[in-house]
C-alpha cells in the first residue's frame, strides 16, 4: 500500500500568523514556515507567541528541512525559539535568507544553522533534503515566485497534490 501525505497544520490556520505548516510522507518530515503569532489584547506580559512544536520534537529524526515562502514575522518569526529545540537546514531565496540571518545572528543561534538559497522556479539541491524519495512523489518541490509585499518570496506547488 502506498504511503499517504500527512499535511499538518502547527499554526495559521483560523488565526493570523504563527504559519507553520508539516509534510510528512513516509520517514520524511518538511516543515514550511515557522512563523509566530501576535499576543491579544489580554495576554498581558506576552511578546511573542509560537505554535506548539511538540509533535517536531517527538518526530525531529524524520525532518529533513525548513522551507521559509518569506520574511513576514508571521513566517519567520518562531525560528530562534524553535531551533532551539529541532535541528534543521533552512532553504529560502536569497532576500528571505537575508532576514533570517539577522533574526538568528540577535539570537546567537547563526553560527549552529545550516542555510541554503534557493531561487524560484529551482528545485532542492539534489538529494540532500530527500535522499531516497522519488522525484515524483509529494515531497519533492518545485518552487514557484510569490508577489507578497515583501521581495524574494515563492510559492510552494508540490507535485502530488
Amino acid at each position: 500500500m502506498a504511503e499517504k501525505l500527512k499535511i499538518i497544520s502547527l499554526g495559521g490556520l483560523n488565526e493570523i500568523g504563527k504559519n507553520l505548516t508539516v509534510y510528512e510522507y513516509g520517514n520524511d518530515i518538511i516543515i514550511v514556515d515557522v512563523g509566530m503569532g501576535f499576543p491579544d489584547d489580554d495576554m498581558y506580559g506576552v511578546d511573542v507567541v509560537i505554535p506548539d512544536v511538540s509533535y517536531l520534537i517527538k518526530n525531529q529524526s524524520k525532518i529533513r528541512g525548513i522551507f521559509i515562502t518569506h520574511g513576514h514575522e508571521d513566517h519567520i518569526g518562531a525560528l530562534p525559539y524553535v531551533l532551539r529545540s529541532i535541528n534543521a537546514p533552512i532553504y529560502a531565496t536569497r532576500m528571505t535568507l537575508g532576514l533570517v540571518r539577522l533574526k538568528l545572528e540577535e539570537h546567537k543561534l547563526l553560527d549552529a544553522t545550516k542555510l541554503v538559497t534557493c531561487e524560484a522556479g529551482g528545485r532542492d539541491p539534489g538529494g540532500e533534503v530527500f535522499r531516497g524519495v522519488h522525484p515524483r512523489q509529494p515531497l519533492h518541490r518545485r518552487r514557484g515566485e510569490l508577489c507578497h509585499q515583501v521581495p524574494g518570496g515563492r510559492g510552494d506547488p508540490h507535485r502530488g497534490l
